[in-house]
């Protein structure tokens, strides 16, 4: 798991990337190149807003919600939507766990989501560099 920083300054909050360089892909410093790093395996990626966008298209399986779920819509590709860590964690958990569990995206919680009702896409494609 890797995260930027967040450091307070009197006019707000600023994400401090761990990695300044410009981005030869969206042209800022971004997070795409954390994941270009990760190397072999499967990467997976959890976001929701504009500076998730870049590193969000080149990871293999991509969870997102809100700001990053409309831009990936846009953009034509794949995710899976997530409402809070839990569904991440549910999603990434073993089949067998699941199922020992209830499979939950068909019965949605008592709270009624429709989100947790939707079965998410399961299209995979490969990492871009």
């Amino acid at each position: 798991m890797r995260a930027n920083d967040v450091e307070w300054h009197p006019d707000g909050w600023r994400t401090a990337f761990r990695n300044g360089d410009a981005c030869g892909t969206c042209g800022e410093p971004c997070k795409r190149a954390d994941v270009n790093a990760m190397g072999a395996g499967e990467i997976v990626y959890v976001g929701d807003g504009y500076s998730d966008r870049c590193a969000a298209q080149a990871a293999d399986r991509v969870f997102a919600r809100d700001g990053l779920a409309h831009y990936l819509d846009e953009q034509g590709v794949a995710y899976e939507h997530f409402d809070d860590l839990h569904d991440v964690a549910r999603l990434l958990a073993p089949e067998s766990t699941r199922e020992s569990e209830g499979d939950w995206r068909a019965n949605p919680g008592s709270d009624g989501h429709p989100s947790k009702a939707r079965v998410p896409s399961r299209r995979r494609r490969k990492r871009a560099p």
